[in-house]
């Protein structure tokens, strides 16, 4: 079994990826900004509310809804 190592480079690009979807968010939290946002996600409902300042370092394990 491997054992997770957050330096990986598949997992340093997923992050960088990440902090920038929510640092633009953070700046200009708007639909399109929003979107970007919920695509980080694993699932999120349809009326999902995320506020400026969010964020997280993958997404992939978050469950919305």
């Amino acid at each position: 079994m491997n054992k997770f190592n957050s330096l990986d480079k598949s997992y340093l690009e997923q992050r960088k990826i990440a902090h920038e979807i929510c640092r633009l968010f953070a700046k200009s939290p708007s639909k399109g900004n929003l979107k970007r946002i919920k695509g980080l996600f694993f699932h999120s409902g349809e009326s999902v509310i995320i506020e400026a300042g969010f964020h997280c370092d993958y997404g992939s394990q978050i469950h919305i809804g």
